[in-house]
């Protein structure tokens, strides 16, 4: 007998719960709006009147760019863009999020920027990113607080008004949601009802600070001219139990490459009562690709899906490995357009509760 299907989504929940954090608390802040300013202007540091400015680097959402001849990455979405040295500075797929257009209202949104190649990511949800890197979070501001006020009501100490990207700001130090030994600053910044969160989280003497400082820096509004957002190509249509027969065969025949093409870019790990962690697609496939060496086999029960909220599903899977005990797994299916895909996996290292008759 299986567990009540409310206890499964629970469990489920919680780890979905666990790794928004991952994505979000790590960073310190939450999704975002846009705002307007002018198109190629060059920004200038946050100029305190009495403290260190912060930093912060975006991830791209769907119609964000880098110009090849600066370097610069414009989110014409969220309306920001801030430059990126070369050659390894990037927004990273695993820490995007949005735009986000419900409810009404500008976007809202967050993006990552790393300066590691983008398979050294992964994000737990304690302890969050280890490594260095900024974040640009926008945020829908609809009482139109002050970039002060705004910071009141989170966990930001060491308040200081500055300037920034030409506008009256604020920046802070984030005591909290950070891995040990990390510091991070952020600066706040609004435009209309929109609040920018710029935010760099470096280890403590880091020698890449001042880098990041100099990209927080960077930072400036875009007009909501600035260049249209990318259409993306659409994908062929396939329903969620599709795609569960499409990963059953591809196990089946221990086939990585036909699993990467069903993976997202960003592939969740949990543990039912257990953290969660996020890395990107490739890592996780080459793991994949040495287990499946090792005699790794994976079983999937195609039928019948339980429902994940939100609009999400998961098939059962058993997973046996020589020398290991059978675990069971259910393999999280996500849509995205009219195309469902694999966005990880969440496992049962203990026993699953039995179903009530």
């Amino acid at each position: 007998m299986r567990e009540p299907r409310s206890v499964r989504n629970a469990l489920i929940a919680a780890v979905a719960l666990a790794l928004s954090l991952v994505v979000v608390a790590v960073l310190a802040g939450r999704d975002g709006a846009p705002p307007a300013a002018s198109p190629s202007p060059t920004v200038a540091a946050a100029t305190p009147t009495a403290a260190t400015s912060p930093s912060a680097t975006p991830s791209p959402s769907r119609g964000a760019t880098a110009s090849p001849a600066q370097d610069r990455f414009v989110n014409a979405a969220l309306r920001y863009s801030l430059a990126l040295p070369p050659p390894l500075w990037h927004r990273s797929a695993c820490g995007t999020w949005g735009p986000d257009t419900s409810g009404g209202g500008p976007p809202r949104g967050h993006d990552t920027f790393i300066g590691v190649p983008e398979r050294e990511y992964e994000a737990w949800d304690v302890g969050g990113l280890a490594i260095d890197h900024v974040t640009v979070f926008v945020e829908r501001n609809p009482e139109r607080l002050s970039p002060r006020g705004w910071a009141e009501r989170r966990r930001v100490v060491f308040l200081t008004d500055v300037t920034f990207a030409g506008r009256p700001a604020v920046t802070g130090r984030l005591e909290s949601d950070f891995s040990p030994g990390t510091d991070a600053v952020a600066v706040f910044v609004a435009q209309g009802d929109v609040m920018y969160q710029v935010t760099r989280v470096a280890k403590v003497g880091s020698t890449r600070a001042p880098e990041l400082d100099t990209i927080v820096a960077s930072f400036r509004l875009e007009p909501a001219a600035v260049a249209p957002a990318p259409t993306p190509p659409a994908s062929p249509a396939r329903s969620a139990e599709q795609l569960a027969d499409l990963l059953a065969d591809a196990f089946s025949r221990k086939d990585p490459a036909a699993l990467e093409r069903m993976l997202t870019g960003c592939v969740t790990q949990g543990a039912a009562q257990g953290g969660a962690s996020a890395r990107p697609r490739e890592p996780y496939v080459e793991m994949l690709r040495e287990r499946f060496a090792r005699g790794l086999t994976v079983t999937v029960r195609t039928r019948p899906l339980a429902q994940w909220s939100p609009g999400a599903f998961v098939a059962e899977s058993t997973w046996r490995e020589p020398g290991q005990p059978d675990r069971e797994a259910d393999l999280i299916l996500v849509p995205d357009g009219a195309a469902w895909y694999w966005q990880g996996v969440i496992t049962y290292f203990i026993p699953r509760p039995t179903r009530s008759p």
